[in-house]
């Protein structure tokens, strides 16, 4: 996910799920184009067992992408599995 056509960056733990078994990006760089609102969007993956999380987090709204939120849903969901 290091490479700028995925995320751009090397991610993050998650907190609460051990680092062999998930991690989280946000991108670093916002998806524009002409008549769109701005993207901005993070992925986090985990796994449990056999079955393997992923977890889609996007913001049409300009704002940005805090770190905290896509790690709270993803150890939500995680937790659930």
């Amino acid at each position: 996910m290091s490479e700028e056509k995925f995320a751009g960056n090397d991610g993050s733990i998650i907190p609460g799920i051990p680092a062999e078994l998930g991690h989280l990006w946000v991108y670093s760089k916002t998806d524009e184009k002409p008549g769109y609102y701005p993207v901005r969007e993070a992925r986090a993956v985990a796994r449990r067992g056999d079955i393997v999380m992923l977890v889609f987090y996007f913001d049409k709204r300009g704002r940005g992408i805090e770190e905290g939120d896509v790690a709270e849903v993803a150890k939500r969901q995680w937790e659930r599995l």
